[in-house]
């Protein structure tokens, strides 16, 4: 046992002395959530935002903040569409109740980039030109579904709006 912990003791001593590189083949402020990870002295205002953070419209909110906001929507959204997937068995008998739990759902995932991003830059991205079209169609088969679930109580446009709302990209 004597030279087994003796081996180890050289193998660490060993390791210490050289010196290890590690190559990563990406660099970290080329990812998209740069300004997240970015130290106080790079770039950041007095109080330690930068100033992407800073001119949302949630410049209080700590990174901290907007994490948990964040995985609280996810977790709503993830919870609506789970209950809404207990309806699919009786879609024909339920299918208001299941187009306003997805809606809901959909709605909840949205708002999660919302704060994590902050609400100018996803309406920024969400409005650009490229993307116009899919946000216009997104956002004209939930106000759909809603309508034709609430107002008009009608299954079938309501069926049809969610299947929309369904294979419209958002984000």
């Amino acid at each position: 046992m004597a030279s087994l912990k003796k081996e180890l003791d050289e193998y660490l001593s060993a390791k210490d002395k050289s010196s290890v590189e590690i190559n990563i083949p990406f660099k970290l402020n080329a990812l998209p959530l740069e300004r997240w990870y970015k130290s106080k002295g790079s770039g950041t205002t007095t109080n330690g935002l930068d100033s992407a953070v800073q001119s949302s419209w949630f410049p209080a909110m700590s990174r901290l903040q907007r994490l948990i906001a964040f995985c609280v929507f996810i977790c709503l959204g993830i919870f609506c569409f789970t209950v809404a997937s207990f309806y699919i068995p009786v879609l024909i008998f339920k299918a208001r109740k299941f187009a306003l739990l997805y809606t809901l759902g959909s709605f909840f995932m949205v708002c999660s980039f919302v704060v994590l991003w902050g609400p100018m830059a996803c309406v920024q991205q969400m409005f650009s030109t490229e993307r116009l079209p899919f946000t216009s169609a997104y956002l004209g088969t939930l106000l759909a579904t809603l309508y034709s679930a609430l107002s008009l109580q009608s299954t079938f446009l309501t069926c049809i709006s969610a299947s929309g709302q369904e294979t419209t990209p958002i984000l």
